[in-house]
């Protein structure tokens, strides 16, 4: 399975993208904008190709069974440089993130003029349903992440 963001437009502090999933559209991604020095928790993962395999421990493992009711894997980049557990995620806006990729179905700007999500929740559940098949037949899962806007 192959999924691709194409990161699109960037403002002051985030970056609005979509995400592709085998070449078809799934949803619109938010992530920190990239930065030559890294701001821990305010800094977007590099460009590049990242295998994504289920993550089992950790508190974002343990929120997220519990918010499904379920041992729900997180959906974690791999071998991102300088970044340790990066997953795709549901949340609103950059305040829901620390360098990971969120989801939703539209986006708009806020006051401050960065891009927000909306029905992050609903964009989330076919993605990761998708992904978790894939894994339960034992496929290989990548992203890759597109620079497509200007800086």
């Amino acid at each position: 399975m192959q999924l691709t963001i194409n990161r699109i437009f960037r403002s002051k502090e985030s970056c609005l993208g979509e995400l592709l999933l085998d070449g078809i559209r799934q949803c619109v991604t938010l992530e920190w904008i990239t930065r030559e020095q890294k701001l821990p928790g305010k800094t977007g993962i590099p460009a590049g190709k990242y295998q994504l395999l289920p993550r089992r421990a950790g508190e974002m493992h343990r929120l997220y069974s519990n918010r499904f009711h379920c041992n729900h894997p997180m959906i974690w980049l791999q071998d991102v440089p300088g970044f340790e557990y990066v997953y795709i995620h549901i949340g609103n806006g950059l305040s829901d993130s620390k360098g990971c990729i969120l989801v939703g179905t539209t986006s708009s700007r806020n006051y401050d003029a960065n891009y927000y999500l909306r029905n992050s929740y609903v964009a989330y559940v076919p993605l990761h349903k998708a992904i978790a098949a894939a894994w339960g037949r034992e496929e290989e899962v990548w992203l890759e992440v597109i620079e497509s806007h200007e800086k």
